[in-house]
């Protein structure tokens, strides 16, 4: 089983490879297990994201036993500074009253250990209801198994029905006139070869694209701001003392700087400069764009 969710801020992927549900993806810049900023979008993977690493035969968690009582005896020894109760809950996948209630079983099971008490009853040993707490989750993570791969199939569904449906418009202009800024969002949408609807105006000069955001401006601007840049520069890093200041020469500094080019000073992503040339209501105008 797999099945490749696309969202315009993400794209998703969900898999039961190696005997494991796996919820991969591509999220504000950043790939791999991004599960939760997934979920932040869209709460209809939360199943899928709290099935990560888990069998896809029982949906048992990944060393559920081993490292929930790990979790629950670190809690127990210093209060949840280094694992708390949020922890375990989302590890067995229970609420924050039943973490409480499981770390309560650890703490008796431990204490009936270290003390070596006499059981009259078996059923009454603390291991005994301890194992009880899992044979009862263990019955909770196998409809949870088949629950995700229920719900996956429906999902995926869900998105392919959305995506016929967008696919009606796909011959619709894009009316740059809705923008503040149409030639810049024209520009950028260009250059990063997508979807113009795909990029947020964030202000005149900032935008924002896929979870990246984008300094887009023309040759004028671009030189303006390189030029505050090299000013602040100067006033907040340098810091000439007072008394030499009428000896330095800030306009020769900064034509020594200029030789690194304006992408080393406004691009804070990877210190390159990108320009792209557009046509917009019958004039032709070159923009340059930075990664911030």
């Amino acid at each position: 089983m797999k099945y490749t969710y696309r969202h315009k801020k993400f794209t998703a992927v969900f898999t039961d490879e190696d005997g494991y549900f796996s919820l991969t993806g591509d999220v504000d810049g950043g790939s791999g297990a991004c599960g939760d900023k997934i979920v932040e979008i869209d709460p209809r993977f939360k199943l899928m994201e709290d099935m990560h690493l888990c069998d896809v035969k029982t949906g048992e968690p990944m060393h559920a036993e081993a490292n929930g009582i790990y979790f629950a005896e670190c809690y127990l020894k210093d209060g949840g500074k280094e694992y708390g109760l949020e922890t375990i809950a989302n590890h067995l996948h229970v609420s924050i009253e039943k973490a409480e209630e499981f770390c309560e079983l650890v703490k008796n099971r431990n204490e009936e250990y270290k003390d070596r008490l006499h059981i009259s009853r078996p059923s009454d040993s603390a291991q005994v209801k301890l194992d009880m707490f899992f044979a009862e989750l263990r019955r909770q993570w196998n409809a949870e198994a088949l629950e995700v791969v229920r719900q996956a199939q429906e999902l995926y569904d869900e998105y392919l029905a959305e995506s016929e449906y967008s696919d009606d418009d796909e011959d619709k202009p894009f009316d740059f006139d809705t923008c503040n800024m149409p030639e810049k969002v024209k520009a950028l949408s260009e250059w990063l070869e997508c979807d113009p609807d795909d990029i947020t105006e964030e202000t005149d000069q900032i935008f924002s694209a896929h979870g990246r955001e984008y300094l887009v401006v023309d040759d004028d601007e671009a030189d303006e701001l390189w030029d505050d840049y090299l000013d602040n520069y100067i006033d907040e890093c340098l810091e000439v003392p007072d008394s030499l200041e009428p000896y330095f020469d800030r306009d020769r500094w900064k034509e020594d700087a200029r030789v690194d080019g304006r992408g080393h000073s406004l691009s804070r992503y990877d210190g390159c400069e990108h320009d792209v040339t557009v046509e917009y209501d019958g004039m032709k105008e070159t923009y340059f764009i930075y990664r911030q």
